[in-house]
């Protein structure tokens, strides 16, 4: 299976044609939680009006925590994959977002969140 990453080096635009990733697929296997994944599609819904969620998942297992120069907790993110189609767009596009909670002290984070620019936008060509 392929990082995101990895996706991102394949579909990018260069001398040579990434013909072995045409027909990607979204991924199998990845974790859910399904309040981030609202919030998510919530969100990329916000951003593109009238867009067709088709799929989303956690892109990882672990939260990152982001700390200050003297190492105290800001917030804790997590990478959120979101498939959509968008008014207009021939092929679906593959949205990741960071989903990220502050930090409201004593070890604990706010129960919201949120999920906003940023993103990482990739077009895809063909996708089932």
């Amino acid at each position: 299976m392929l990082t995101f990453d990895e996706l991102l080096w394949a579909l990018a635009p260069g001398p040579e044609p990434s013909c072995r990733y045409q027909h990607w697929k979204f991924p199998a296997g990845k974790p859910h939680d399904a309040a981030i994944e609202t919030r998510a599609r919530e969100g990329v819904k916000a951003k593109f009006p009238g867009a067709t969620i088709l799929k989303s998942a956690l892109d990882g297992t672990d939260w990152r925590i982001v700390k200050n120069d003297i190492g105290l907790p800001r917030y804790r993110t997590r990478d959120v994959l979101v498939l959509v189609q968008i008014p207009g767009q021939k092929w679906p596009w593959l949205i990741r977002g960071s989903f990220d909670q502050s930090y409201s002290g004593g070890g604990t984070y706010n129960s919201g969140g949120t999920f906003a620019p940023p993103y990482s936008q990739v077009r895809l060509q063909s996708a089932n």
